[in-house]
Order: C-alpha cells, then structure tokens, then sequence
C-alpha cells in the first residue's frame, strides 16, 4: 500500500519522520511525501499523491494558529472533491494552536492505524458515499399522501382575499 503524506512547509515538527516509524513494522507499506507550501495547496498535492505518485490513500497533517481554523473548512470541503475525482481517502491529522512532539506523535499514530484498517476493509469511495443504498425502494413502497392545500396551491390565499387587500 502506498501512503501519501501531504505536509504544509510552515509546520514545526516533521510529522512525516513519525509517520514513518508508524509504518516500519507493517509490510508493504509505502510513505510518499508531498509538502505544500501552504495550507490552501493541500488539496492541490493529494492530487498530486493520488495521480502522480499512485498513493492509495493519503495523510494529511498541518500545524496551524487558530485563526487558520476558518481554512480548514476550505480546504476540507476541496479535499471531499478530490476524494471522489479519485475514489480515494484522505484523512486529516490537524493541530491548532502549539503542538508537542507528544501529541503529534499520538495523533499520526492514530491516523496511520485508521489509514490501515481502511485498506484492510477493502471499502471504497463509491460503497461510502453510497449510505442511502435502498431508500428508493424502499420510499416507492411506501404509501403516498397527497400534501394539505396550502401546501399544494402556495399562491391560493391571493385568490380569496386579491392581493390589493393585503396591504
């Protein structure tokens, strides 16, 4: 399994070196490391891992102040599109605030051991995002009502009163 390790240039502990000694007991497993030089780039490298350097899934790890934290909504939201143009996962490992070697050290661990599991599931993109498998069938089997009047005929109250006489 190939593993990209997408870090940002700005972090202050070499989250890459950790995830590698993470890796060393487990056969088969391959570290490839791409460093953005900011955080808004990470989508920009996990596409790089996934298409360039043939990573099955990717860690992304970041170090960032508490005012980057509106970011990470960005840049997770860019992620989602870039796991599914690939059918890929990425999972995050962030630290807002300052970080110990301690907790880094704590955290990648935990985010190689999901990365895998997730590759021992066999599970993909497409069987995770398909959560709602069944619910067609099983809505078009359900009886269906007819909505109230004031929900199936919205403007109908105009035609009682007018409209002049509303205001």
């Amino acid at each position: 399994m190939k593993i990209g390790f997408i870090d940002c240039a700005s972090n202050t502990i070499d989250g890459f070196a950790i995830a590698g000694k993470e890796c060393e007991g487990q056969a088969d497993v391959e570290l490839v490391r791409v460093t953005a030089p900011d955080l808004l780039k990470a989508p920009v490298c996990a596409k790089k891992a996934f298409s360039e350097n043939g990573a099955d899934a990717a860690i992304v790890y970041f170090e960032c102040a508490d005012e980057d934290a509106d970011a990470l909504a960005l840049i997770h939201e860019k992620m989602i599109d870039v796991e599914i143009e690939h059918g890929k996962f990425a999972f995050f490992c962030v630290i807002l605030g300052n970080a110990s070697e301690e907790l880094v050290q704590e955290r990648i661990a935990d985010v190689v051991k999901r990365v895998l599991e997730h590759s021992r599931s066999g599970s993909t993109i497409g069987q995770a995002l398909d959560w709602m498998t069944g619910a067609a069938t099983a809505m078009s089997e359900e009886t269906v009502s007819s909505p109230p009047a004031s929900e199936s005929e919205p403007m109908s109250f105009m035609e009682d009163e007018g409209i002049h006489k509303l205001f």
